[in-house]
């Protein structure tokens, strides 16, 4: 296997269907059931439950996006998709890949069309390597999120906590 089809394979975990002037990159951000703490099964209805934990993740996935942009400024845009939301898809104008799948390369006019911007070898190796960055970063906030969903403080007052 050569250099580029190897870069490609690895670009193929991450790529899905984008804008049409540029690609999208996806990460797996579903999260498993969250376990509720006993002592607080009874004081909380389901739909406080829900709130709690939609309102805890949406902040998280805001603030995580809003790091990864500033982190990486070939990010432009974000959006959530899958039935529930399961995966994020970041966005950028800037191809690696073009849409038969192959990396655009740069000095090859048949492989790249005239109002794409396709990135170098070398470039494209950067962003493979921020892209695997990337994905262990959404690794690291699922679980620092599940810790933090473990304390007594995320799930409210310490009366709760307290059997009556």
């Amino acid at each position: 296997m050569t250099e580029k089809e190897s870069l490609e394979k690895e670009f193929y975990k991450y790529l899905t269907f984008g804008p049409l002037d540029g690609e999208a990159y996806r990460f797996n951000i579903k999260m498993p059931p969250v376990r509720l703490p006993e002592a607080m099964e009874e004081k909380l209805s389901d739909d406080q439950r829900a709130d709690l934990v939609d309102g805890a993740m949406t902040e998280a996935l805001e603030m995580f996006v809003e790091e990864l942009m500033q982190n990486y400024p070939w990010i432009t845009g974000w959006e959530t998709e899958g039935r529930s939301g399961g995966w994020l898809v970041i966005n950028t104008p800037w191809s690696v890949v073009g849409h038969d799948g192959r990396i655009l390369a740069e000095n090859d006019p048949q492989e790249s069309p005239k109002d794409w911007s396709p990135l170098s070898y070398k470039e494209a190796r950067k962003r493979l390597a921020d892209l695997w960055k990337i994905d262990h970063e959404v690794r690291d906030a699922k679980r620092m999120l599940l810790d933090d969903m473990k304390t007594q403080a995320f799930w409210g007052a310490e009366k709760y906590w307290k059997r009556s």
